[in-house]
């Protein structure tokens, strides 16, 4: 008999018999709580040429020389997938049958097949990844949920809630993955039954409402946080719950699921995690969350009943919801270009330290606006004329300069600790506001679109302005640690650099460069410090921001 007590007896966390996972012993910030292999995974059809079809890897792949449809990096994974579900998926071929593939069903089947092949291994005494025994049992574990009726109509609605109108762009947030197409499951059991794994439709229905209920969207952080894949990681979803204030987050090493503390965890707290995008109103999210555990479902965390409600009412205002996409991306590009932070932060600056996050009557808050505002209410020592310079700056020649940069921005990441009760009396006064677009689902999006499309034509004044604006939004809605925002936080940091070596090349005035250092020196130090904490040493973000670093120490030395 499997006990799941068995898999965190090494760790720093134990269950509970209400199905919780509890801090047995205090855990720091950046500390991997857990980390565990999927039941199974596949990539997504756009990118299963460019990475493993088992561990999801990025690498020098070798194509199946049978069926000519599956791609390996390594004899290892070829074998681990034959075992479990590649010897009855694998076909011969002439031709790649796999162009359009549908993900759902392909997760399906091999879902399917490896309950069976671990069956079967364990029947036998043959070998079998220590990892699945857990999974299955948590997959089997998970209270029945869904009954005949509501899987039937999966593709339209999960737990009587219908699909989300269009799906989340907010790069590396969990969402509740929703079948785009309808399963014949009939088709599936004539499928497998020649292989003597012999699933009924039914049962086939079974297995695919408790891979939706632990299913993950697996995004890769050194591409932009894009998706590659799904993955099935049934002991998250029975252990550790929802926040819309989450103390833990998930990150993904290929297809392993890595569960990070973001702030210090107490011995007797709860672990929790995001299940949704928290840039979405408080609806949106509850009808995500029902769709994954049930139409009963209730959150009652610090976001939806707490202090941070206030972030739910911003997002309900008609200035956001009624906000095309389109109007978006005007007020958008148009805020971005004429956008000085230089000149904003004179306009801003105060001696008498008179400012207690008031705005004038009848403001429209745009993206530098906002962005302006909130790190101005957060930090606003870093506005006063009169303000100390940092140690590392406070130099003769800096002297007169230093304030006036985007250090605004990166005393905020480093220093402002946005905590619910601090939030507060921020948002009361932007909810008494004429209009917030700048904090609305459209702009949000309309953002990240624009962030890439400037990074691509290389216009790295316009994206690191974007990117500021993204940084501070993310950070109302996520802690400071959440992938979401240690990965704008790089992002940030390299577009800033970018921005300073374009105007240098264009031949811009010294004195100018020396505005941006000191601010640009704090991002990188943020950016590094973050990744570190969120995506550890082995991420190809934390070696980037430490070779950006170097670069730009050396940078200054040269000077």
């Amino acid at each position: 008999m499997v006990k799941l007590e068995d898999f965190f007896k090494e760790l720093s966390v134990q269950t509970t018999t209400s199905q919780q996972l509890l801090a047995k012993r205090p855990i720091p910030a950046g500390s991997l709580i857990m980390e565990q292999a999927p039941l199974t995974q596949v990539p997504l059809p756009s990118v299963r040429r460019q990475r493993c079809n088992y561990c999801l890897r990025r690498a020098s792949l070798q194509c199946c020389g049978r069926c000519r449809s599956a791609y390996f990096c390594s004899n290892t994974c070829f074998r681990n997938a034959w075992l479990h579900y590649h010897h009855v998926l694998c076909e011969p071929l002439e031709y790649d049958t796999y162009t359009n593939v549908d993900a759902d069903r392909w997760l399906l089947e091999r879902a399917a097949l490896t309950l069976h092949s671990h069956a079967r291994l364990n029947k036998h005494n043959s070998h079998s990844p220590p990892h699945l025994k857990y999974a299955i049992q948590a997959l089997e574990s998970h209270p029945q949920q869904f009954d005949d009726h509501c899987v039937d109509q999966q593709v339209h609605q999960l737990h009587g809630v219908p699909p989300p109108a269009q799906p989340t762009r907010t790069p590396g947030a969990t969402t509740t993955c929703v079948p785009s197409v309808s399963i014949d499951f009939q088709d599936v059991s004539d499928m497998l039954a020649p292989f003597d794994c012999p699933f009924t439709a039914k049962e086939l229905k079974q297995v695919q409402a408790q891979v939706t209920l632990s299913r993950f969207d697996i995004w890769d952080p050194e591409q932009h946080l894009d998706k590659v894949g799904y993955g099935v990681y049934p002991v998250t979803t029975l252990y550790v719950q929802h926040s819309c204030r989450p103390n833990c987050a998930v990150t993904y090493r290929q297809d392993k699921q890595r569960i990070v503390a973001l702030q210090d965890i107490a011995p007797g707290d709860r672990i929790t995690i995001s299940y949704v995008d928290l840039t979405l109103p408080k609806q949106e999210r509850m009808d995500d969350l029902r769709r994954r555990f049930g139409e009963d479902y209730v959150c009652k965390c610090e976001r939806c009943e707490g202090d941070l409600q206030g972030l739910d009412t911003l997002l309900s205002l008609p200035s956001a919801t009624q906000l095309r996409a389109d109007q978006a991306a005007t007020i958008l590009d148009e805020d971005i270009k004429s956008w000085n932070m230089l000149d904003t932060v004179k306009k801003l600056q105060t001696t008498d330290n008179g400012f207690h996050g008031e705005i004038p009557p009848n403001t429209r808050m745009h993206p530098s606006e906002f962005s302006h505002y909130i790190s101005r209410c957060i930090a606003p020592e870093i506005y006063a004329n009169d303000a100390p310079l940092p140690a590392a700056t406070s130099d003769a020649s800096g002297a007169a300069d230093s304030f006036h940069s985007i250090q605004s921005f990166s005393a905020f990441a480093r220093h402002a600790h946005s905590s619910p009760t601090d939030l507060k009396p921020i948002i009361d006064c932007l909810i008494a506001t004429a209009a917030v677009p700048a904090f609305s689902v459209s702009m949000i999006h309309a953002a990240e679109r624009a962030l890439r499309s400037y990074m691509d034509k290389q216009q790295w004044a316009e994206a690191s302005r974007c990117a500021t604006y993204l940084f501070v939004v993310y950070r109302l809605v996520y802690p400071s640690l959440h992938p979401v925002c240690s990965f704008h936080a790089t992002v940030l940091s390299k577009t800033c650099w970018n921005f300073l070596v374009q105007m240098e090349l264009a031949g811009i005035g010294t004195k100018l460069e020396k505005i941006y250092l000191h601010g640009i020196k704090t991002w990188i130090d943020v950016a590094r410090d973050s990744a570190l904490y969120t995506f550890g040493q082995e991420s190809s973000l934390w070696r980037e921001m430490v070779d950006l670093q170097w670069v730009f120490e050396r940078d200054q030395r040269l000077r």
